[in-house]
């Protein structure tokens, strides 16, 4: 018999993001945040739940997302450990 898994990553990248920063004794629980790139910096890589429930979504501007929720915390994106973080997640799936 087969069997099929689906694991739905939600904001992985925000959540990657979120976990390194606690590492840092970070806390954003319950505050709007998300990760900022681009190539000025400018753009939003992922947000999490809480700005989403603002409308603030993967792709748009800063400018536009800062003008639907305001009070927000902006996370630079630590791309470079994610293909550490991403195998790390297919090793426990294994």
């Amino acid at each position: 018999m087969n069997r099929i898994l689906h694991v739905d990553c939600d904001c992985f990248f925000a959540s990657c993001d979120f976990a390194l920063a606690r590492k840092k004794g970070k806390n954003f629980g319950g505050f709007p945040v998300w990760v900022g790139g681009g190539r000025r910096g400018d753009g939003i890589n992922e947000a999490n739940r809480v700005a989403k429930k603002f409308g603030v979504k993967t792709g748009m501007a800063c400018f536009e997302a800062n003008r639907l929720c305001s009070r927000v915390i902006l996370w630079r994106t630590q791309r470079d450990k994610f293909p550490r973080l991403s195998a790390e997640i297919f090793r426990l799936l294994e």
